[in-house]
């Protein structure tokens, strides 16, 4: 929550630092990109970061217990 809450005020300061006289049109739409590229590069990253995660002790625990005819 945190890192949410400084990221953001970080990006306000930032919009309001690049031009403080002129209208804040082009600066927000800036922020607005940097926050898709910045969500964009976490979904990636957690995209990429569980496809080794099998699980594979939670799949076997899982799957059906199988008959066995003795």
């Amino acid at each position: 929550m945190l890192i949410i809450a400084a990221w953001l005020g970080f990006l306000a300061a930032l919009v309001l630092w690049e031009c403080p006289s002129a209208p804040h049109g082009r600066q927000r739409s800036d922020g607005g990109l940097a926050n898709v590229a910045a969500a964009g590069a976490l979904f990636w990253l957690c995209a990429r970061a569980s496809r080794d995660l099998t699980f594979p002790a939670t799949r076997r625990e899982l799957r059906p217990a199988r008959l066995e005819l003795v």
